[in-house]
């Protein structure tokens, strides 16, 4: 493969995010509203997508990412609220990030022990988290605590773009560090690889996936807590099925592959950057729910092909 393919394909997510800005600068116009709009959603999004690289690296998907980061928000506003336990902000927050530990764990021994596909446990979990941060509240978790200053979701109330940049940085950073510094890291990418392989030689293969499915559960909680200070206030399906459907699209648009062993943080915020701008892009051109739906599946439809032929031709390279 040419020095030229190379750079284009790991940097497509990028590329195609500056000619979709040339193209919303020509067609819609006031590039200057654009940043604030998609880094407002690209936040949420970014943050969530980061923890399921690790998932994703490791051979595996998690459903449940959204329904979690609803979770720890219905579980902090539960134990926060003074009709509920009436508990400190910190603490709080800390027995919430112990619960989506605990589903990530779950996810994690489903996949790992009793052998269950990921889709088919992930889609298991993510209706019993939805069920239960349900029945705990009992009603909308925007009645709860909108109106209400609560660390962490008064730190977004009245942030602006600065912050916003800063904030997704610090997690893209951290998931940077975590994949190309430390030995999880390697082991993540060897897992994916060839589970097998990695079994044999040694690797604790259970280990590394319970610690991915862990650090997605962390990630998709602070999700949920940042889009719940950027809206005042959360709902369900504000950690639906459609969230987690902008984090694989945005996944798989940044060169993180679905068959594991492969993805880079890099490209990773160019898709979350991508994914968000075409949302934004359609919204602004008055798109309906059914054709936004239509467009983003295909998207990822499209970005997943494209991610095994450019594997398949690896391989044959390497073969020959």
């Amino acid at each position: 493969m040419s020095k030229g393919k190379r750079f284009l394909i790991n940097h497509l997510a990028w590329i195609l995010l500056l000619l979709l800005c040339a193209v919303y600068y020509i067609f819609i116009g006031r590039l200057e509203e654009m940043p604030y709009m998609v880094m407002r959603q690209a936040l949420p999004v970014g943050v969530m997508a980061a923890g399921m690289m690790f998932v994703l690296i490791v051979g595996n998907v998690d459903f449940s990412a959204g329904a979690q980061s609803f979770a720890a928000c219905a579980i902090f506003t539960w134990c926060w609220n003074p009709s509920g336990l009436g508990l400190y902000d910190v603490t709080s927050l800390v027995i919430s990030l112990g619960a989506v530990l605990v589903f990530g764990f779950l996810g994690a021994l489903a996949v790992g022990h009793f052998r269950i596909p990921s889709f088919a446990s992930s889609l298991g979990i993510m209706y019993t988290v939805e069920g239960l941060a349900l029945l705990l509240l009992g009603r909308n978790v925007v009645e709860m605590i909108n109106g209400q200053q609560a660390f962490p979701f008064s730190l977004f109330w009245y942030s602006n773009l600065g912050v916003w940049v800063i904030c997704l940085a610090v997690f893209m950073t951290a998931a940077f560090l975590i994949l190309r510094f430390t030995r999880f890291g390697s082991l993540c990418r060897a897992v994916g690889t060839n589970p097998k392989a990695a079994r044999l030689s040694g690797i604790p293969v259970f280990r590394i996936r319970c610690t991915a499915y862990m650090l997605c559960s962390v990630f998709a909680a602070f999700s949920g807590m940042i889009q719940m200070g950027l809206n005042r206030g959360t709902s369900l399906m504000a950690g639906g099925l459609d969230t987690v459907i902008d984090v694989l699209a945005a996944c798989a648009a940044g060169g993180i592959s679905f068959a594991g062993g492969k993805g880079k943080v890099s490209g990773l915020a160019g898709g979350v950057l991508l994914i968000c701008t075409v949302n934004n892009m359609m919204t602004r051109i008055g798109v309906n729910v059914g054709s936004a739906r239509l467009i983003k599946g295909l998207l990822l439809l499209v970005f997943a092909a494209l991610d095994m032929h450019f594997r398949k031709k690896a391989g044959e390279t390497l073969a020959e």
